[in-house]
């Protein structure tokens, strides 16, 4: 067997893409969070001011909204904020790459320019009171229609869902099959008929964790 080395892009530009951002930081830096400003609020902002320089979504090609460079470029960035004790870059990569991977072209444009742009946000419907996070052990439903699925169901430590327009759900669509194949997922409106979401207060106040609950939502 041949060992296969790392490639860890080009150092210099990496380096100069550094300089760049830590001269774009001195012009923009962190702002204040405002009094009683709900922090994901607060990182929505910064989400936005990032997007406006160019710093987010580095890895994702620019026909999507993205800068269509590497990896290890985003990585540069979020090493440089954390360097600073900034926030770091928003948490949408997940998503993102999701869409990139098993998205439609359609999904990819509609969504993506979007996500990165901050336009939308999102947030993820994995984990469940009766599985937590193990999805061979979930039980929200979805049920096909002829041009629809309804989905019946409950989502647990869904993370700032009341800050959140959409939620990437996921839902079993077919009985019969094994526990990890029977599962899709959903780009869910949380605005739809059907949504409740209840935040979870924490003994220290925080809300960041939320109860989302599912009665025969149309998707």
């Amino acid at each position: 067997m041949t060992d296969t080395p790392l490639d860890f892009g080009d150092p210099a530009d990496l380096d100069r893409l550094r300089r760049r951002f830590r001269a774009w930081l001195t012009d923009h830096p962190l702002p204040e969070r405002l009094p009683d400003e709900p922090v994901p609020v607060f990182l929505h902002r910064w989400h936005r001011l990032l997007y406006s320089g160019g710093w987010v979504g580095l890895d994702v090609p620019v026909r999507y909204g993205g800068q269509g460079l590497s990896a290890l470029h985003q990585v540069a960035i979020s090493d440089e904020l954390g360097a600073c004790h900034a926030p770091g870059v928003p948490r949408i990569g997940y998503l993102a790459h999701a869409l990139l991977e098993f998205g439609s072209e359609e999904q990819r444009r509609r969504w993506l320019p979007r996500m990165l742009a901050g336009d939308d946000v999102w947030c993820q419907g994995f984990s469940e009171p009766g599985a937590g996070s193990d999805l061979a052990g979930m039980s929200t439903v979805a049920t096909p229609h002829e041009d629809h699925y309804t989905v019946r169901g409950q989502k647990l430590w869904t993370s700032y869902a009341q800050y959140s327009g959409l939620c990437l759900l996921l839902a079993r669509t077919d009985r019969s099959a094994p526990a990890h194949r029977s599962i899709s997922a959903f780009a869910l409106p949380l605005d739809r008929p059907g949504v409740t979401v209840r935040p979870l207060r924490a003994a220290n106040g925080d809300d960041e964790f939320c109860e989302l609950f599912l009665d025969d939502v149309r998707v």
